[in-house]
């Protein structure tokens, strides 16, 4: 008999599972953006920096999220290749949403200092790309997170609101 971890998960799958929660914290993910986004304050980086840390913070853990769903249930590789890129697209989505509430956000509704990455002159979206480039982006990241639930219908409508709140969110 194949070994499990529990009754209903093979070990297989766990070690996998496992896996990707330590691969998105550990220096190829959450550790590493933080290192790089930390490395880059005071700097000008290029384009490509800044996703890198965008995509190896939060949204290393929102993607985590899905892909250890998705490695410990029985999932097909199109579900597999659309869900991981759905996560991707909200993971990245996010971060830019971060960047541009600390421009125009409420402190009440955040409950931080608006401004506070210009202040520490972090490298942001809006301050690389502008801030109508960085909502652009952010728009275009959700129809394409929405766009890889269109197989599943209405039983995806819970990870299509989750993709839009992210992207109007106000906190």
């Amino acid at each position: 008999t194949e070994e499990t971890i529990n009754k209903k998960i093979p070990l297989k799958k766990a070690i996998l599972a496992i896996n990707e929660i330590a691969k998105r914290c550990g220096v190829n993910g959450v550790v590493g953006g933080q290192v790089v986004d930390i490395l880059s304050e005071n700097k000008k980086i290029d384009f490509t920096t800044l996703e890198y840390i965008h995509t190896h913070k939060t949204g290393a853990l929102i993607l985590a999220s899905i892909k250890v769903g998705l490695y410990l249930s029985k999932t097909t590789k199109r579900d597999f290749k659309n869900l991981t890129k759905y996560g991707e697209c909200i993971g990245l989505a996010f971060q830019i949403m971060d960047d541009i509430l600390d421009i125009e956000g409420d402190f009440n509704k955040l409950g931080k200092k608006i401004g506070a990455d210009e202040a520490k002159n972090k490298n942001t979206y809006p301050s690389l790309i502008g801030l109508a480039r960085s909502k652009e982006i952010l728009n275009e990241l959700t129809n394409t997170a929405i766009s890889k639930l269109k197989p599943y219908g209405e039983k995806a409508n819970f990870l299509k609101n989750f993709a839009l709140y992210l992207s109007s969110r106000q906190s």
